[in-house]
């Protein structure tokens, strides 16, 4: 199952408002620990990628500005920093489906094509995105994945 690095966060919080037995619970924190690993990882090559293209001061701290009340990182080549940030956004991180992940990967499947609230922007497509993975999960292991959609 892949997962785009700019839809981890998004994912953390998402699962965690879906309802879930006990069982249910246990196994969204084996699925929550991959992805915050996976996000620890990302927030590392982020770090990376400010020190490459983030202006610093004489004491080697980035230089920010305050704009509409947001912080800002000062970049010197915005160019190929989003260049870089985009293809860092847009990497592919993989959940292994062995028989380890089988049982949480097909418990988190259900719980995110049983969704049934009204979703739109990101949080549209994002959703979109991952129950395709589910899908297709679903589909490998011979499992009829329309009967978690509620009707």
């Amino acid at each position: 199952m892949k997962i785009q690095n700019q839809q981890i966060y998004w994912l953390m919080g998402f699962i965690m408002e879906c309802p879930m037995n006990a069982k249910g619970n246990r196994m969204r924190r084996r699925f929550l620990d991959i992805l915050e690993q996976k996000f620890e990882q990302y927030k590392v090559h982020r770090q990376e990628l400010l020190e490459m293209y983030c202006a610093k001061d004489q004491d080697g701290n980035f230089k920010t500005k305050t704009e509409a009340g947001e912080l800002l990182y000062e970049i010197e080549d915005k160019k190929n920093y989003l260049l870089d940030f985009s293809d860092l956004q847009t990497e592919y991180f993989f959940v292994s489906e062995d028989d380890q992940n089988e049982e949480m990967l097909r418990i988190m499947g259900e719980a995110f094509l049983r969704q049934d609230g009204l979703f739109s922007g990101m949080d549209a497509q994002y959703l979109n995105d991952v129950s395709e993975e589910f899908e297709k999960y679903f589909k490998k292991k011979g499992i009829d994945y329309n009967q978690f959609y509620l009707k």
